[in-house]
């Protein structure tokens, strides 16, 4: 199943997207990733600063 739905995207992802397009989704999901990580994990203060 995995592989026939991976199979799938990598069909459709790179046809539809421009390559701004591309740029502005593997920005987002890191923006994403970041935020995730600050709001889960307790950082020490003098890393953050």
């Amino acid at each position: 199943m995995a592989v026939r739905v991976k199979a799938k995207i990598n069909a459709w992802k790179g046809s539809l997207l421009s390559i701004g397009g591309h740029i502005e989704l593997v920005a987002s999901a890191i923006n994403s990733m970041l935020l995730y990580c600050f709001l889960v994990y307790t950082w020490p203060v003098s890393l953050l600063q």
